[in-house]
């Protein structure tokens, strides 16, 4: 199991076992786990279950999409490229391929 799947999205919170366990599917059986009693007798501040040092991404943007070659600008179609995006109201980057990109420089989005 990930940290990622204990924690609130942002980070910031451990969430409770019936959280963890609804979740993942349900998979567990039994009793709440020892390391997870741990993890909050140690690692939350408060009811509110606030980490004492909350998770943050450490990702990397891969090495072939750290060097995107400059194309020139004109009017012609481009199909498939890798593009990325900074999503700052949920603090994360977004990395897909796009359908379809107009380059023609009279055009805006």
């Amino acid at each position: 199991m990930y940290l990622d799947q204990l924690v609130s999205p942002d980070g910031n919170y451990l969430l409770t076992w019936d959280e963890v366990k609804r979740l993942n599917n349900n998979n567990f059986k039994g009793p709440k786990p020892k390391w997870f009693n741990l993890l909050e007798n140690d690692f939350i501040l408060s009811n509110y279950r606030t980490l004492t040092y909350p998770l943050t991404d450490n990702y990397s943007i891969p090495t072939r999409l750290q060097n995107i070659p400059e194309q020139l600008i004109g009017s012609h179609k481009k199909y498939n490229e890798w593009t990325y995006h900074w999503n700052a109201s949920i603090q994360n980057c977004i990395i897909g391929k796009t359908y379809l990109q107009d380059t023609d420089t009279r055009s805006s989005i």
